[in-house]
């Protein structure tokens, strides 16, 4: 009986090493993998940081964007408003005060040049600095 004895005990240590083993190799296998993940998230925090910054860029060239369009929009109505049709400015400078016939064309030419001339240019546009 003590020959199995030792035999089983024999055995169950050499059942207990193998066991050990695995055990390492799993250890090992975690600590690799576990390497991996940091790596990864290591990058994908480089790659968040550069998604960040590219909509912070996006946003800015929105901006500058927009305020770009409202500038042209209030340029667009300035050029508008000032706008003085040349027939307008012959039919003024050329005026035949003899002439009754053009009396009302001359009216009316006279108060689109006061709307010119009285227009306000925005306080934005004024602001301005060339």
């Amino acid at each position: 009986m003590d020959s199995l004895n030792i035999q089983d005990i024999m055995a169950s240590e050499q059942r207990v090493m193998d066991l050990m083993a695995i055990l390492q190799n799993t250890i090992d296998e975690t600590f690799r993998l576990e390497n991996k993940i940091i790596y990864y998230e290591s990058l994908l925090k480089n790659v968040r940081d550069i998604v960040q910054k590219v909509e912070k860029k996006e946003a800015i060239v929105q901006t500058y964007n927009d305020n770009n369009k409202r500038l042209l929009d209030e340029f667009g109505q300035l050029v508008t408003k000032l706008d003085f049709a040349k027939e307008d400015e012959y039919l003024l400078r050329d005026y035949d005060f003899n002439s009754i016939a053009s009396y009302g064309r001359c009216v009316e030419a006279s108060l689109r040049l006061q709307e010119a001339l009285q227009f306000e240019i925005s306080p934005t546009l004024n602001s301005l600095q060339g």
